[in-house]
């Protein structure tokens, strides 16, 4: 080898950290009373979602034991188009409250009050896209209706799919809201659900999902269950799949380099593309002595 040169800088490129969601990534929201923004992550371009309305009250005896329970909230699954950075508004449905001796108040988001001895209507959970107006809604699971004081009260649903609000009486043509009267509130939802009466539970409001941003749906009544579940305000899962995908580094520079003995040695860096997370740096990480003939290699590194 000859003394003037250095001969075979040899520079290669890894990947450090990926940032990638090992397991996949989820996020869980749940009632707070106001609707929240989130922000679609890089990469992502589609999300499924699992939503729940809120319970509708019940009716309660002076110890607080539960006597009638209210409507189950319905619930809705499905895959949404999404695009990164795009803002979703998450609308979490509040629990209608209990009836005992007096009206009872509906559940945030579309909940309507309960008369006498009634139990308030529970609020829908709901995504918007582009704002927060009702017909922003892509994906609504009903709230459930509320109790009536009565052993055969009937209507114990949220309302169906794209449908209006469920139960006895007049259908309410409210968006979002439910109706309110003397005795049991109806369910927030798509379209609110019926007031109740005297014998008949409050309907609970409708389910939707806008067909042309979703996918592979399941829209459920609320159907009965245990009393801990109706007592259980609304909740939005929200999932996304892996980063499987690797970033790309590309060498500036020829690859490898020659480099004259006792000159200086400039490192001409890399660069890194990423479609999942525009937001990685490079790192490298070797060293080059120009005194000394031979071989050195440079690793750079995306994070």
């Amino acid at each position: 080898m000859h003394p003037r040169y250095l001969f075979r800088l040899a520079a290669t490129g890894v990947l450090l950290a990926s940032g990638a969601h090992a397991n996949g990534a989820s996020v869980k929201f749940q009632y707070t009373g106001a609707t929240v923004e989130w922000i679609v992550p890089n990469g992502i371009t589609n999300v499924t979602v699992e939503a729940l309305g809120a319970s509708g009250g019940s009716i309660v005896n002076q110890w607080g034991g539960y006597l009638f329970y209210g409507g189950l909230g319905g619930r809705v699954q499905g895959n949404l188009a999404v695009a990164p950075g795009q803002t979703l508004f998450i609308t979490v449905g509040g629990l209608g409250q209990n009836g005992y001796s007096m009206g009872a108040g509906g559940g945030f988001n579309g909940g309507a009050p309960g008369g006498a001895y009634g139990g308030g209507g529970g609020g829908a959970t709901d995504i918007r896209v582009g704002g927060v107006g009702l017909s922003s809604r892509v994906v609504i699971a009903g709230g459930g209706g509320g109790a009536a004081n009565s052993a055969i009260a009937l209507g114990d649903y949220s309302g169906g799919r794209n449908g209006n609000g469920g139960g006895a009486g007049p259908l309410t043509s409210s968006l979002g809201t439910g109706a309110g009267g003397l005795y049991s509130g109806g369910g927030g939802g798509h379209y609110g659900g019926t007031s109740g009466g005297p014998s008949t539970h409050a309907g609970g409001g409708s389910s939707y999902v806008d067909p042309s941003q979703t996918s592979e749906v399941l829209v459920e009544n609320g159907i009965s269950g245990t009393p801990q579940l109706h007592s259980r305000p609304g909740e939005l899962l929200i999932s996304y799949a892996d980063d499987t995908t690797p970033p790309a580094i590309t060498l500036n520079g020829s690859n490898p380099q020659t480099v004259y003995r006792g000159t200086t040695f400039t490192d001409l860096g890399a660069a890194v593309t990423d479609d999942f997370d525009e937001t990685r740096t490079i790192t490298g990480s070797g060293t080059v002595d120009t005194t000394t003939v031979g071989s050195y290699t440079l690793t750079y590194s995306a994070e």
